[in-house]
């Protein structure tokens, strides 16, 4: 994974010095088009999963609550668009710091997380502005961009301990992998670094992780459900362009992949929280019993 993503970012420096415009109309498209081709299909394992690790839920039980946080998430763009950027963004810090977990700290794998998500603030501003109105409008977007420059200088002193720390701890090839996707998020324009960081290394990453968990299914049957799912999701996007019809192509394309994003991202992390919850749990004896026996 470290030499794809260093193969993916060396094309697109050497792209920009040449003058290709990553930054257009075009590239966000492009780029957008393989975040949900390339990087939706590490969620499309996840029903499986649960079931796997959660055998006393049905997998009834398992969609609906499924079905219920996609929804929820699905309810907030159309309520408040700017609320659920916000969580969505501490969503993402969340889930992208599992990534950064063998340094050893919490603490340092969010840090880590928020400082590739914030670094283009300082380096990429008005583009990572003209992102985020897309999602929320200019005024919510403007007030988005300036808080991430407030953060952005610690937490990528946070980064740097954390990728140091990955490297002394032995997990040589995720500091690699930190470093090149924190400069390829400060170089490149915000789409594309997080185009590579997420279809080169998060969702291959996690896709590998989920098809080694699962004992309780084949191989074939694993690649239908990708597949299925992923054109799922591909739908679900596709909705999401087409009401956006007043806007143009390029702005539609960041909106269905990033919305669609979202509302797979909370049931990803939400339900097998809510399924441990769920647990049954084992009764204990009470002291009467224990002395009566």
């Amino acid at each position: 994974m470290p030499n794809a993503l260093a193969i993916g970012g060396l094309l697109c420096v050497l792209g920009m010095g040449v003058g290709v415009p990553l930054g257009g109309p075009l590239a966000s498209m492009i780029a957008c088009g393989a975040i949900l081709a390339m990087g939706l299909p590490h969620g499309t394992l996840d029903l499986d999963l649960f079931r796997q690790t959660e055998q006393d839920a049905t997998r009834l039980k398992i969609l609906l609550l499924y079905l219920g946080f996609a929804s929820l998430m699905t309810g907030s763009w159309i309520v408040s668009p700017v609320v659920a950027f916000a969580l969505f963004y501490g969503f993402a810090v969340v889930h992208f710091s599992e990534d950064w977990m063998q340094c050893g700290s919490v603490f340092l794998a969010q840090g880590m997380a928020l400082a590739m998500l914030a670094i283009p603030s300082l380096t990429h501003g008005s583009e990572l502005n003209a992102l985020f109105a897309v999602l929320t409008g200019p005024a919510a977007s403007t007030v988005f961009v300036d808080l991430l420059r407030l953060v952005s200088p610690v937490a990528a002193m946070v980064a740097i301990v954390t990728i140091g720390l990955l490297w002394t701890r032995g997990a040589r090839s995720d500091a690699v992998s930190g470093g090149i996707s924190l400069t390829a998020m400060a170089i490149l324009p915000p789409i594309v670094g997080f185009a590579l960081f997420f279809c080169l290394f998060h969702s291959p990453r996690h896709l590998r992780a989920s098809l080694d968990a699962l004992t309780t299914s084949t191989a074939r049957g694993n690649r239908r459900t990708i597949i299925a799912l992923t054109l799922a999701a591909a739908g679900l996007a596709a909705i999401v362009y087409i009401f956006g019809e007043r806007l143009p192509a390029s702005d539609r394309m960041i909106s269905a992949s990033f919305i669609t994003l979202s509302i797979l991202t909370l049931p990803h992390l939400a339900v097998p929280i809510v399924l441990r919850a769920m647990r049954p749990s084992i009764s204990k004896p009470s002291v009467a019993q224990t002395a009566s026996s």
